[in-house]
């Protein structure tokens, strides 16, 4: 398998917050890579580090095996990063399908055209239809954002991520605030998705990570305490400790 993106030993710091320490990690293609950690352990600026919306301190980042540390937001989406935030990031007052459409319309180099003259093109037309379908939100395809459920506001923002077919995904906790129903449905999707795009999946519902997940990292204060597998973090005292709250094996 492929490394499609990797962060070497970056750093962030916030005035005299250090923020993210010396990470160093990777994705793979047909994998999800889970990052956990209690609330301020730098989960969501590490994020920002690797989409570009954040720039590291020192350290490096390559996706598709160029070094993308000094590129914009903008200048990975063309080489294959997407990205969903903690909280949504939508048109309100558009349907799904507008929303979905300029999202389409945006990865063709078109985003500061209106959606409505590109609406009437096929192509367009067909890709938001079908990424609607994808995530269960066919039924809703002209309900305006404002009127779905959190759940479903979940999927749409991860349809528009999946308008560019991205081979690198960024996941800020999508399953936050949805019900058992829907955050079934959400590993569903993940499950499905991972084929065409390696996933980094930063989560507090430890059931979707521990049920999607093919490696997990833990982070406490800014750095990496713990990386492996499903088991290996569920045997791992720092981890159990740290975030699991459960005492590891001979813990009092």
């Amino acid at each position: 398998m492929t490394n499609v993106l990797e962060a070497q030993s970056i750093n962030r710091t916030f005035g005299g917050i250090h923020a993210v320490v010396d990470v160093s990690l990777c994705l793979v293609n047909g994998e999800i890579r889970a990052v956990i950690g209690p609330n301020g352990a730098g989960k969501t600026t590490l994020v920002g580090l690797l989409a570009g919306s954040l720039k590291p301190d020192s350290g490096e980042i390559c996706l598709a095996q160029q070094d993308v540390t000094d590129l914009s937001v903008h200048e990975r989406v063309k080489l294959g990063l997407g990205r969903t935030f903690q909280i949504t990031s939508l048109f309100p007052a558009l349907s799904v399908f507008e929303n979905i459409a300029i999202a389409v319309q945006g990865c063709q180099g078109h985003s500061f055209r209106f959606w409505h003259p590109a609406n009437r093109k096929s192509g367009l037309i067909d890709r938001a239809r079908e990424l609607a379908q994808e995530m269960g939100l066919a039924e809703d395809i002209d309900t305006r954002a404002e009127a779905l459920s959190h759940g479903k506001h979940r999927l749409l923002e991860l349809a528009m991520a999946l308008a560019a077919n991205p081979s690198v995904l960024l996941l800020d906790e999508p399953a936050a605030g949805l019900g058992v129903e829907e955050t079934q449905n959400l590993i569903s999707i993940l499950e499905r998705i991972k084929a065409d795009a390696a996933i980094l999946l930063v989560e507090h519902d430890m059931d979707v990570v521990f049920s999607v997940a093919n490696e997990i990292t833990v982070m406490v204060d800014g750095g990496i305490i713990a990386t492996g597998s499903p088991d290996d973090i569920r045997n791992n005292q720092q981890a159990q400790r740290a975030y699991l709250g459960e005492p590891g094996p001979g813990d009092a």
